[in-house]
């Protein structure tokens, strides 16, 4: 609490101090405008100061970071059919295969892949807690089929739904009640 106190006084006093230098009418107020003109956008973002619209002329619209680069229009040009868009990966993917890369002991650990596998098909975990008839699991000693499921057929009826019934009770004008 103590050094947060101390950090916004120090601020407020800067505060004061750059309110009175722009107070001032004098020759200070010139040199800080200019300073803080002859700075470039980098600057300005970095200091933290508001670099808002301003209209930039000469070498301040363009970062001078960017100019007298090798892999520029001079570096020359592949054939048509290349495709080299980019000039490196946009991830680089060494560290994470370094993460994901089992270690020597997860084996002695879990067991070979078959050991693992028996493991989990002779667990009861996956059975149900009671048996039903045909199936291998059954309670009384179920027994496998010898040939495929046969399904019976309903006898068709003529009328499923009794729309018959209901139009011709509908026809004779009878009302239910």
């Amino acid at each position: 609490a103590k050094e947060r106190d101390r950090i916004r006084a120090d601020r407020k006093r800067e505060r004061e101090r750059e309110m009175r230098l722009d107070n001032f009418k004098g020759a200070n107020k010139k040199t800080r405008a200019d300073r803080e003109g002859q700075r470039d956008v980098s600057e300005k973002i970095a200091l933290g100061l508001n670099v808002g619209k301003q209209k930039l002329a000469g070498d301040q619209v363009f970062d001078s970071r960017l100019f007298n680069q090798s892999a520029g229009m001079d570096s020359g040009f592949g054939q048509d059919d290349d495709y080299n868009a980019y000039s490196k990966p946009l991830f680089d993917r060494g560290g994470a295969g370094n993460i994901y890369r089992p270690r020597a002991t997860d084996g002695d650990s879990y067991g070979t892949a078959e050991e693992q596998y028996d493991k989990i098909t002779k667990t009861d975990r996956f059975r149900p807690d009671k048996g039903f008839k045909g199936t291998e699991y059954a309670g009384g000693g179920g027994q496998e089929r010898a040939a495929p499921v046969q399904f019976e057929k309903q006898a068709e009826e003529l009328d499923p739904f009794g729309l018959d019934q209901f139009l011709t009770d509908a026809k004779k004008g009878k009302k239910k009640g």
